[in-house]
């Protein structure tokens, strides 16, 4: 599970919001799925 946190409770003080958090989840998310075909087309 890959989750990517860009905005914070209203009440948490001193937590900036954070910018690109989807576009890292979606980047990881396709690096596993690469990892995952090159580890299944080795034999």
């Amino acid at each position: 599970m890959l989750v990517g946190i860009h905005r914070y409770h209203p009440s948490s003080e001193d937590v900036t919001t954070l910018r690109g958090c989807a576009n890292n989840v979606n980047a990881m998310k396709d690096y596993f799925y690469r990892q995952q075909a090159n580890a299944t087309n080795i034999h």
